[in-house]
């Protein structure tokens, strides 16, 4: 039998319930007031001038029967010999036995007429079963069922996901339905994808946990992308309810210089999986984003440009949370922290939690920072009003105070060295980094370290400013990102101390990323103007790995990104070179070159979109084709010629686009080009063919060869044709229509809007 965990409602959620189970349930309609209002009334019908029935909501959950008989004697006992209704209910959320129904009954005698006319909890979870649209219509009441729970933890055990259930249990007492979840929600239903976009902290991962959690009950597996849609494609299985996950897909900065989104056709791999996830009946796929990042990919990425992506969009506005809704996720959230009472005093005296709500810059993630007394701990109760002040009008000054005096030098170090980390850094990868930056820290700063320093670090920035998910670190949002880049951006200490401790080049590449997004007297001084101590870092770092390798059973070898790729680090030395006219800095180029082109084709694969993208870099650098780069373009391109006797077709692409704008070409390089390109079509499309292992590869291999007949002017009719042939070998009959419906999803649902800011003030004042 399902039962309920009412603990997750607050009081106005439990009352909201109540009201709609009763109306439902006694076939009248009844008046709604919040609590503290009218003599204590919260549910009044009116059948006559004269009949007057009043029902009594007490959220007491948790609480013993004594407590809640006590405050029925001395508080409402009173208001009701007053008021004298013709018929009075209590509706509790404790667990009542027919004694405790007897003695209540007697108590309001004669206004209670009867047993019947005490509801406890079990009465309310029997009204739920009788009136199931209700149960669907209170979404989180729901999600929290035993029979939803059971599911849930039934599917994410038998799946051993990565999602964490715990975490959207957690988050589940404090939601607030706003505007954008039913359209999330629709939008998911149509097309299969959403893409869930807006500022930094308006709600976009509880919304989309929201929805993975929900289809979890459905039974739909999780899965969730960490490592590019490469992941996302060798898991996918349109026979299996499926529901893919990827969360801040484009990163923090899309393009703030260079992208594996591009370098590695993720981009064209992303499109064409969303349309796969679009046919497949069984299938969804959730993604989030910065609506920025959106929008700046969708401008430099052609692919994603032409593609329906917007239309899967769901952008979450501050304007999606009514003023009700923003009152109900500061009451939420306040009714559930752990804030000592000496705190939510402060935010209720001189109803300052109407300027909170009133606030331009409210956003759920504020609210939630300020609401958790691990995070305000250190700030006496009489400042935390101004402490909330400051939050609200630069939380970039809360965050620093925090980092300058709540947390340890470990932990300062071990945010300064997530910097260049965009998308989360494995714990394994993260420690030497921090490694090295602590130890450089305590010779320069004199202060002493341990052995457990970095996993103290670890557990005393969890929860606050990263979160780490199976042995994977990320900051708990990227707005803290942003301010740690700051820290560093506007500090030349903390430039230095990371040019002097780096043993990746991606650490000095974000430096000087940094400088050209936004200057700063620092960052000049440090790296624009390429001084010794910039140089020898990137000397020093220039040369290392950018995989590490692990054996993982029924997989092989799989390799985790350490580093910035060889072909983007010259690609990015030709454009610094040139930028700068440095011949100290031409003179690495030309080294490193010399050092990669003697290890590609042996020891390295050279992954030949970058490569591309590198010669184009060297070709509109004009200071250095001057002076040796003439040399160098023609041995990387016969390089990549010789590379693309195993290109498949989003190589040929490319190669083809920079065929057509960069001729003449040599004789030597032009007879190469040709060879390549008439044994691709006799027989390597046919080789890449054979490789496919689902519809959707077979599809982007069809429209990738589209695509160059139609920008290249190029027939390959013939060659389509063979792969159109393979997809009908491959499809078999026709799939069948899913059984798979929404109808057992919360619809959705609208709480009324408090008409005032006297309706917002009562219910405050059950803080108290």
């Amino acid at each position: 039998m399902t039962t309920y965990d009412f603990q997750r409602l607050s009081p106005y959620d439990f009352e909201e319930l109540v009201r709609d189970l009763l109306q439902a349930q006694l076939g009248v309609l009844l008046e709604s007031f919040t609590v503290g209002r009218d003599s204590g009334i919260d549910l009044r019908c009116l059948r006559t001038r004269d009949e007057v029935v009043i029902i009594q909501c007490k959220h007491t959950a948790g609480t013993p029967y004594s407590k809640l008989l006590h405050g029925l004697r001395t508080v409402e006992l009173p208001k009701v010999l007053a008021m004298k209704p013709t018929r009075y209910l209590v509706v509790t959320s404790t667990g009542l036995t027919p004694a405790n129904k007897d003695e209540i009954t007697s108590l309001f005698s004669p206004h209670i007429h009867g047993p019947t006319d005490v509801v406890g909890r079990d009465d309310v979870g029997n009204l739920l079963r009788l009136h199931p649209n209700v149960e669907i219509a209170n979404f989180k009441l729901w999600l929290t069922s035993t029979a939803v729970m059971a599911r849930v933890l039934h599917n994410a055990e038998h799946c051993q996901t990565e999602f964490e259930v715990d975490r959207v249990l957690r988050k589940l007492p404090v939601f607030v339905q706003s505007e954008g979840f039913p359209r999330a929600q629709k939008i998911l239903s149509e097309t299969h994808t959403v893409v869930i976009s807006g500022a930094p902290g308006i709600g976009k991962t509880t919304l989309a946990d929201l929805l993975l959690y929900s289809h979890l009950d459905q039974g739909f597996e999780p899965v969730i992308v960490q490592n590019g849609i490469t992941e996302a494609k060798r898991l996918f299985d349109k026979a299996k309810r499926q529901i893919f996950y990827f969360d801040d897909f484009l990163g923090s900065t899309f393009f703030s210089g260079h992208s594996d989104l591009i370098d590695r056709n993720q981009d064209g791999s992303l499109v064409a999986f969303i349309d796969a996830i679009g046919r497949s009946p069984n299938s969804r796929f959730v993604l989030t984003t910065r609506e920025h990042v959106l929008r700046n990919a969708l401008h430099i990425s052609e692919r994603l440009s032409q593609s329906h992506i917007l239309t899967h969009r769901c952008l979450l506005e501050l304007e999606d949370y009514t003023y009700s809704q923003k009152a109900r996720i500061l009451y939420n959230h306040l009714y559930f922290s752990d804030l000592p009472p000496s705190y939510r005093d402060e935010l209720l005296a001189g109803e300052f939690y109407l300027h909170i709500i009133k606030h331009p810059n409210f956003v759920p993630r504020i609210i939630e920072w300020l609401s958790g007394y691990m995070r305000v701990k250190e700030v006496a109760p009489e400042q935390y009003r101004s402490h909330v002040t400051q939050l609200l009008e630069s939380p970039e000054h809360v965050w620093s105070y925090a980092f300058e005096q709540q947390i340890s030098p470990a932990g300062r170090n071990l945010l300064l060295s997530m910097a260049s980390s965009e998308h989360g850094i494995e714990v394994a990868d993260l420690e030497p980094i921090w490694a090295s930056m602590h130890q450089h820290c305590s010779r320069k700063y004199n202060f002493s370290t341990t052995p457990h320093d970095f996993r103290r670090a670890l557990g005393e920035l969890e929860g606050s400013f990263i979160q780490v998910n199976n042995q994977r670190v990320a900051f708990a949002n990227p707005s803290i990102h942003d301010f740690v880049d700051n820290i560093i951006r506007n500090s030349e200490e903390h430039i230095n101390d990371h040019l002097d401790s780096a043993i990746r080049f991606v650490q000095a590449q974000h430096l000087f990323d940094l400088a050209k997004e936004h200057t700063s007297p620092a960052l000049a001084v440090a790296v624009t103007n390429l001084p010794a101590r910039f140089l020898s870092c990137l000397q020093r770092v220039l040369y290392g790995p950018h995989l590490r390798w692990t054996y993982r059973p029924n997989r092989g070898s799989v390799g985790t990104f350490l580093d910035t790729s060889p072909e983007s680090r010259i690609q990015l030395l030709a454009e610094w070179s040139e930028t700068s006219r440095s011949m100290a800095m031409l003179d690495i180029l030309v080294r490193a070159s010399e050092f990669f082109l003697s290890q590609w084709g042996q020891s390295l694969s050279l992954d030949i979109h970058p490569a591309i993208r590198l010669i184009q870099a060297i070709d509109a650098a004009p200071w250095v084709l001057a002076n040796g780069g003439r040399e160098l373009r023609s041995r990387f391109l016969e390089l990549v010629l010789a590379e693309m006797r195993l290109a498949r077709v989003y190589e040929w692409n490319s190669l083809l686009e920079f065929y057509n704008k960069s001729k003449p070409w040599s004789d030597m390089h032009e007879n190469a080009f040709q060879r390549r390109f008439s044994y691709y079509r006799e027989e390597g499309i046919d080789d890449e063919a054979r490789d496919c292992s689902s519809v959707s590869e077979l599809e982007e291999l069809r429209d990738g060869l589209i695509d160059i007949q139609k920008d290249h002017g190029l027939s390959l009719e013939r060659e389509i044709g063979r792969v159109e042939d393979r997809l009908e070998d491959y499809e078999g009959p026709a799939s069948t229509a899913s059984s798979y419906t929404d109808h057992s999803f919360p619809k959705s649902f609208k709480a009324p809007d408090f008409p005032d800011d006297e309706e917002i003030r009562n219910l405050f004042r059950t803080l108290a």
